[in-house]
């Protein structure tokens, strides 16, 4: 996915006012070694994990790795690291409203909340916090992962966002946050862009996932009931609502995002598109 740098509203009022960004030394492309599962084990392990509590005046708190760590709600914490703002910001940083949590996210780019979008879609995520926790690995270095998502088959899944391109970098890093997951009990996932297509209908469902969209019952059950097999996205717009196409199709995408129907999101979306009913 490509970024773009946004225009600062700040920099209409001097940059005095903003922090310069700290010089730095140029950063190794290089990849890092690929670790077998033991060698990950013995690098990470023991480990501690520290977080912030989402209460006012909280002090970190600090645990061992172990199974305990599952019943601490760190999927309801607050940011442990604090994200910066400079003149030139190539990410970009903002807040996710996640339908199924029912809050706002923070996410540290557009990558962050491309993946939040597609999670809130196809996932049963109930619970989420975003940069929850460090971990601190036995080999001295540390990781602060993206997101924990809390799933309503009470599954709780670290994830970690890279670009795809730098994914071969981390590699020693995911092995060992695999390894810290597998110890303590957590699921991990790594993500990176979406197909592009796929982010285009995805972000343009998702302008539809408001309630106020939502179709009468008796017209979700008509349709529901005439969809037998899958039919052209116009004519199951129409079964919503007889009288008004554009109702019917804003209606029909939000039962889309809600998971009731389906479609191709591979290919591009036209009144063509074949629409399915998700249960039998």
């Amino acid at each position: 996915m490509t970024l773009t740098t946004p225009l600062n509203p700040a920099l209409a009022f001097g940059s005095r006012a903003l922090p310069r960004p700290r010089a730095s030394r140029p950063r190794s492309r290089t990849p890092q070694r690929t670790l077998t599962s033991a060698d990950a084990a013995a690098l990470a392990l023991p480990a501690t994990v520290t977080w912030m509590p989402n209460v006012e005046r909280a002090r970190p708190k600090t645990a061992a790795a172990n199974s305990d760590l599952l019943n601490r709600e760190l999927y309801d914490v607050a940011l442990f690291r604090q994200p910066h703002r400079y003149p030139r910001q190539k990410n970009i940083q903002g807040l996710y409203f996640f339908t199924g949590a029912r809050k706002h996210v923070w996410h540290e780019s557009q990558l962050e909340a491309q993946v939040m979008r597609w999670l809130d879609m196809s996932e049963d995520v109930i619970a989420l916090s975003a940069q929850p926790v460090r971990i601190d690995f036995a080999d001295g270095t540390s990781h602060t992962p993206d997101i924990l998502t809390l799933h309503s088959d009470h599954r709780q899944v670290l994830r970690d966002v890279k670009p795809k391109k730098y994914i071969p970098k981390f590699q020693e890093q995911f092995a060992k946050t695999r390894a810290f997951c597998e110890h303590v009990g957590f699921h991990y996932e790594v993500h990176h862009e979406l197909p592009r297509q796929v982010d285009v209908n995805l972000s343009w469902v998702a302008g539809f996932k408001h309630h106020g969209y939502r179709p009468p019952l008796e017209d979700v059950a008509r349709t529901v009931d005439a969809l037998h097999r899958p039919l052209p996205l116009r004519d199951v717009a129409r079964l919503l609502a007889p009288d008004a196409l554009d109702q019917g199709r804003a209606g029909l995408y939000h039962l889309i995002w809600s998971g009731l129907f389906s479609l191709d999101l591979t290919a591009p979306i036209s009144d063509r598109a074949l629409i399915e009913r998700t249960l039998p």
